[in-house]
């Protein structure tokens, strides 16, 4: 694909411990996201395993980990956009 994708979570098909634990840190991983598309990876990073420590089997937050991690390591000019390869982020393991 070149063009960009909306994803969206459905949340309210999580069981009520679960989805209570993830609505604890909504505003971090707001925040995060924030920081994420502001190129802010190490706060955003930071914000993000905060949320990984709260609940690690938040597949979107391990997601967003990953790719503060390779986009740290990336020339990231004051035009990002977010935009990415997926094999790149792949070979990262």
């Amino acid at each position: 694909r070149v063009e960009p994708v909306v994803l969206y979570e459905v949340l309210d098909v999580l069981e009520p411990a679960l989805l209570q634990r993830r609505g604890s840190y909504k505003k971090d991983y707001e925040r995060a996201l924030r920081q994420f598309w502001a190129a802010d990876f190490k706060g955003a990073l930071e914000t993000f395993e905060h949320c990984a420590e709260v609940d690690p089997s938040d597949l979107a937050v391990a997601l967003f980990i990953r790719r503060c991690e390779w986009q740290s390591r990336q020339a990231v000019d004051t035009n990002w956009t977010g935009a990415f390869e997926i094999e790149a982020l792949k070979e990262q393991g």
